[in-house]
């Protein structure tokens, strides 16, 4: 039984404990001839740890399957990717895209939402360790809300896709297609049954997740740190209490802001934007119109001519400009309220539209850009 009768407990411990999963397999048969029952005890407790990791495995051969069938048709670099933060309250939506090399077997690696925070951050240094290459997107919480969760999330894994340092030649996605020049098949709950797809969802888990965390300190009293972001009932009243911060998707949260919060916030703008306007010659008309399918924020009067203002302020331009937020569809309401409001006042002449855009940051700094006739009836 080699050495080891002459070893303690304490000591074949220990070396159990240091010693591979092949090792164990050597070790373990001659150590179950040793009659001392804290021995025994630690057979019975490594055998068990063996069939675990062997059960295990079959779980990963079992993932790989889909890469090894495509390997099998001649594809050789093989890109997973998945994306986190479709439900948060705020923050941004991450996605990444990871290819490994054919032999990975990293043992453990699952749908990210199935692990543990350690868990997830031990796997995903083993991924980037192991990766051939690795790439991340980000979309900010100001894209969101400009072109709505769905296609932030498509636009976050193109960006991951083309960050990464090679392209792949298939690349393989939880129940999702994108616009992208590339042969691409799509798994329901993918995430869970293939190997490179869980590998990416661990990897943008962990990245939007140490973004939050960063976030805590700078808005404490949100709970960033433990919700990451999500509605937890802490943040929910967090929002109530001291209204959205620069990094809220306003158009998930717009229901937890009382009405009297949101006009407010909106007033502050819609002021300085009408002060701006009379500095320079206007006439204010009136403040918030509002008839059934339209709100007017501003009619002013640019000598006999009517103008109205649609005022769009936002805290970051890095992800659209502020008047880019008025759409056709919200232009076709202020046409249709600016007609009402004609019609109701007798007026019989053609009025125009203009979008005061005011940028401002943190410290209250703002710029106003006044643009004329941004779209017309």
């Amino acid at each position: 039984m080699g050495d080891y009768a002459s070893m303690s407990v304490k000591e074949i411990d220990a070396l159990l404990s240091h010693s591979e999963s092949d090792d164990l397999s050597r070790i373990i048969p001659e150590l179950s001839l040793d009659e001392r029952s804290g021995v025994k005890k630690l057979v019975l407790k490594y055998n068990t740890k063996q069939q675990k990791i062997s059960i295990e495995k079959k779980r990963i051969e079992n993932l790989k399957r889909t890469e090894e069938q495509l390997y099998e048709d001649g594809y050789r670099l093989i890109a997973g990717t998945d994306e986190v933060g479709r439900g948060p309250l705020c923050g941004p939506v991450v996605s990444a895209a990871v290819i490994l090399p054919r032999e990975s077997r990293i043992l453990y690696i699952n749908d990210s939402k199935q692990l543990s925070q350690k868990k997830r951050e031990e796997l995903c240094e083993l991924i980037l360790s192991e990766a051939v290459g690795v790439g991340i997107g980000i979309v900010d919480n100001r894209r969101i809300d400009q072109i709505n969760i769905l296609n932030a999330t498509k636009e976050s894994m193109v960006l991951a896709l083309n960050n990464l340092s090679q392209k792949p030649d298939i690349l393989l996605l939880d129940a999702m297609t994108i616009a992208a020049d590339i042969k691409q098949r799509s798994f329901i709950k993918g995430d869970a049954s293939v190997y490179s797809i869980a590998a990416a969802s661990i990897v943008a888990k962990v990245t939007r997740d140490r973004m939050m965390e960063e976030y805590d300190p700078i808005y404490p009293q949100y709970g960033l740190k433990s919700n990451k972001g999500y509605g937890s009932s802490e943040h929910i009243q967090a929002i109530r209490e001291y209204g959205p911060t620069p990094i809220h998707r306003m158009s998930f949260i717009h229901s937890f802001l009382p009405r009297q919060t949101n006009r407010k916030i909106g007033q502050k703008w819609e002021d300085r934007a009408s002060e701006y306007l009379m500095g320079i010659g206007y006439e204010l008309v009136q403040k918030n119109y509002v008839r059934a399918g339209g709100e007017l924020d501003l009619i002013m009067k640019d000598g006999e001519e009517y103008v109205f203002c649609e005022v769009k302020a936002r805290s970051d331009a890095s992800f659209g400009a502020p008047e880019e937020f008025v759409d056709v569809k919200k232009q076709q309401r202020m046409i249709m309220t600016a007609q009402n409001y004609m019609a109701e006042k007798a007026i019989f002449q053609i009025g125009r539209f203009d979008v005061v855009a005011i940028e401002f940051d943190a410290n209250d700094t703002y710029k106003i850009r006044h643009l004329k006739n941004a779209f017309g009836a």
